[in-house]
């Protein structure tokens, strides 16, 4: 985690380098509203002891996760390539942090910072080309924390009953995809559309919990700042 979050770091502090078009470095920001959606690991939230005559016969388990959907969610998009074989086709380091106005039973605010390699084509991809449709794909992986602010005392408190597993938690790490199209408007601006999805796995456990896996939407829109 402290490895991922050191390059996410090293990424956005090259975003000081100039937003001259001579460059191989990219801005943007976007935004979305109600399209932006966490679904935390699942963990064990509580233990009910059943017995009969003081002898424990069984002991079942509830679980959970956190869930949240943020209102308002802003991203700013940072590239940096770091090959271009042509003019309509580059290869770059991303970071794309998203602040949102997340609201939760639990909490509200929510962080999302990814960080992925992607393949860039036709408009957006470099600044020599003169495609007026472009678009691209990217892999990585993605830190979040939703419930920034708590509404109050963790609903999720240990339970000294429960040593089995470890409760939901509202941060977590998880591979992502990404993917998007941008074009040129008649104004001379470069917009972009993009589709993020993050999953992950629960850890450990029982084989009888049938629980989805963690996973984050993202669908946002925005423009290109120095292109």
């Amino acid at each position: 985690m402290k490895k991922f979050l050191l390059v996410l770091i090293t990424i956005v502090t090259l975003s000081n380098v100039s937003f001259s078009q001579d460059s191989k470095v990219y801005h943007a920001i976007k935004y979305g509203a109600y399209m932006e959606y966490f679904w935390s690991p699942v963990g064990q939230t509580d233990a009910s002891f059943y017995s009969t005559n003081s002898v424990q016969d069984s002991i079942v388990y509830s679980y959970d996760r956190y869930t949240a959907v943020s209102l308002f969610n802003f991203v700013y998009s940072f590239r940096f390539d770091v090959y271009e074989p042509s003019d309509n086709f580059g290869i770059g380091i991303n970071a794309s942090p998203s602040l949102g106005v997340t609201i939760s039973d639990d909490g509200i605010g929510s962080l999302n910072l990814p960080g992925y390699l992607s393949l860039n084509f036709g408009a957006g991809s470099t600044y020599s080309t003169a495609s007026n449709f472009g678009g691209f794909i990217g892999v990585g992986y993605e830190f979040n924390k939703i419930n920034l602010i708590a509404s109050g005392d963790d609903i999720y408190e240990d339970c000294p009953t429960c040593p089995t597993f470890e409760k939901p938690s509202s941060a977590w790490a998880q591979p992502l995809f990404i993917g998007g199209v941008r074009w040129w408007s008649g104004r001379d601006v470069l917009y972009e559309v993009s589709f993020k999805y993050g999953f992950g796995t629960n850890g450990d456990l029982p084989s009888y919990i049938n629980a989805g896996s963690p996973k984050t939407i993202q669908l946002s829109f925005g423009r290109f700042l120095n292109y």
